[in-house]
C-alpha cells in the first residue's frame, strides 16, 4: 500500500510541475486536478515574480512564466523555505543557461543580482566580532568589511534594469556593482570605480595588509606622479566605506 501511494505521490507530482509531458494518476477528475496546476504554478509563479520583479518586468509576462515553467519541470529544490527559492532558482538557471540560446544573454546577470540582493535582505543580523575594533584606523589597520555586502562584477548594467531597458550587446566596460544592506534594513546598490572595487575586492578576500599597505600595493603600475594622488582619493575612499558601514573598523 505505501509503495503504491508513493508511486501515485510521484505520478501526481510530475504531472503538477509538467502536465503537458506528464499524464495524471487515473482516478480524479481534470477539473480538480486543473485546480492543483493553478495553484502551483500560481503560487511558485507569485513567489518568484515578487522576487525577481525587474527579471519579470525586462521578460514580459509570457516569457516569464515559460521561465517559471521550464524551472518547474527541471528542477527539484534543495531547501523546502519559501524565502530560499529565488536562490533555487538562480541555482537552476546557472546550470540551465548554457542550452538556453534564445534566452537575453544579460539574464544570467540579472537572476544572480536580483538573488543577491534577495539573499542579503533576508540575512540574520551578524553578532559582534570581538576581533574587530570599531573604532580601528582603517588606514594605519587592517580593514574588516561588513558580511552584509556583496561586490559583484557584470558585463551588463543589470542594476539600471528598473528604469530602463536592458540591451543584449554588452558596454565596453564592466559594472562593479556594490550591493549592501544599510543599518536601517535598506538595500543599496552603489556603482563602483575601477580603484574602489580593486581595493574592495582584495579586502573580502581576506587580506591581511592595512589600508595604506593595500593602496601602495595597487599603485604599483601606476605613474610615479599619478601615485600620490591616486593614494589620497583610495585613502578616502576608505573612510567614506567606513562612515556608511561597508568596513566596520579595523581588526585587532
Amino acid at each position: 500500500m505505501t509503495n503504491d501511494f508513493q508511486a501515485l505521490q510521484r505520478q501526481l507530482t510530475a504531472h503538477l510541475r509538467d502536465p503537458q509531458a506528464n499524464p495524471p494518476p487515473e482516478g480524479p477528475e481534470d477539473r480538480r486536478l486543473a485546480i492543483y496546476r493553478r495553484l502551483v504554478f500560481g503560487n511558485v509563479s507569485r513567489l518568484l515574480g515578487a522576487n525577481f520583479p525587474v527579471a519579470r518586468k525586462q521578460l514580459g509576462k509570457a516569457a516569464f512564466s515559460d521561465l517559471i515553467r521550464d524551472f518547474l519541470r527541471e528542477h527539484r529544490a534543495e531547501t523546502p523555505y519559501f524565502p530560499r527559492m529565488a536562490g533555487e532558482l538562480h541555482a537552476w538557471y546557472r546550470k540551465a543557461q548554457p542550452n538556453r540560446a534564445n534566452d537575453p544573454q544579460w539574464l544570467g546577470e540579472l537572476l544572480l543580482y536580483e538573488s543577491e540582493k534577495r539573499r542579503l535582505r533576508n540575512a540574520a543580523d551578524p553578532a559582534p566580532n570581538p576581533e574587530i575594533d570599531p573604532e580601528g584606523d582603517v588606514i594605519a589597520g587592517v580593514p574588516a568589511p561588513s558580511p552584509l555586502l556583496r561586490l559583484l562584477t557584470l558585463r551588463y548594467p543589470v542594476h539600471r534594469g528598473k528604469s530602463e531597458k536592458l540591451d543584449d550587446a554588452p558596454p565596453d566596460v564592466p559594472s562593479f556593482l556594490l550591493l549592501r544592506r544599510d543599518s536601517a534594513g535598506r538595500m543599496r546598490t552603489e556603482e563602483l570605480g575601477v580603484l574602489s572595487a580593486g581595493l574592495l575586492a582584495m579586502i573580502l578576500d581576506g587580506s591581511t595588509q592595512t589600508g595604506a599597505e593595500l593602496l601602495e600595493n595597487m599603485m604599483q603600475q601606476a605613474p610615479a606622479d599619478a601615485r600620490p594622488p591616486l593614494i589620497k582619493q583610495g585613502e578616502a575612499q576608505l573612510r567614506r566605506f567606513r562612515r556608511i558601514g561597508v568596513l566596520l573598523g579595523a581588526r585587532r
